[in-house]
């Protein structure tokens, strides 16, 4: 895939397994995430530099209802907007 880079973490005589590492635009990204129960839920942009960090959330249906399951305590909360 155009933008996948394999890459490992060194220090000292530690050392990670080898992991891949997926660089797109904000329009990939959301095609990337298309149908697969995952929303960006905001965008922060770094300073300085050419990228950006996305922060995703699990979606669920409850209810008729769209709610993001947010990762910490896993509590769940109702999107502020309609989903379709």
């Amino acid at each position: 895939m155009s933008g996948q880079i394999r890459l490992r973490a060194r220090y000292k005589k530690y050392v990670t397994p080898w992991f891949d590492y997926l660089l797109v635009s904000k329009d990939e990204m959301e095609d990337i995430l298309d149908g697969t129960g995952w929303v960006v839920r905001k965008y922060l942009d770094t300073e300085g530099a050419a990228g950006y960090i996305a922060v995703m959330d699990k979606k669920k249906a409850w209810g008729g209802v769209a709610v993001h399951c947010l990762e910490s305590g896993g509590s769940c909360v109702p999107c502020l907007k309609e989903e379709s």
